[in-house]
């Protein structure tokens, strides 16, 4: 089964001011965890993120990588990995089809796993998502 998680607010603290550097970018040990477990039951985990600071400037896209890259770190030391991680750059303002509400982004993951979407577990921090 794939199981998609949105990042800020679900694997790691987030802020009203964006998560900008990778020393923002604190994990919640638990969501760590239980990545680790999803991952030891078989199933496949990724990312789906909305990342509108790209968009607004606040942060740019080898700043981004960077915060994956700890995320992964992070995640590896505790014997877990991502198979994916997807994210939107977009403001809200663009009106782009990745950015959620929108499906854009979990449609790409279905098509790129070749899963269907209605037999995935979404986790978000929020109902908009």
């Amino acid at each position: 089964m794939m199981i998609i998680l949105d990042r800020d607010g679900v694997i790691n603290h987030d802020s009203p001011n964006y998560i900008k550097t990778p020393d923002e970018w604190i994990a919640y040990s638990e969501s760590l965890t239980a990545i680790a477990r999803l991952n030891q039951a078989g199933h496949q985990v990724t990312v789906a993120t909305n990342q509108s600071g790209v968009g607004r400037g606040f942060y740019t896209l080898e700043t981004l990588e960077n915060i994956h890259h700890k995320m992964k770190a992070e995640l590896a030391a505790v014997g877990a990995h991502l198979d994916g991680i997807y994210f939107c750059p977009h403001t809200p303002e663009d009106h782009c089809e990745c950015r959620k509400p929108k499906p854009g982004m979990l449609l790409q993951i279905a098509k790129d796993f070749q899963i269907n979407i209605k037999d995935t577990i979404f986790v978000g921090d929020a109902w908009r998502d």
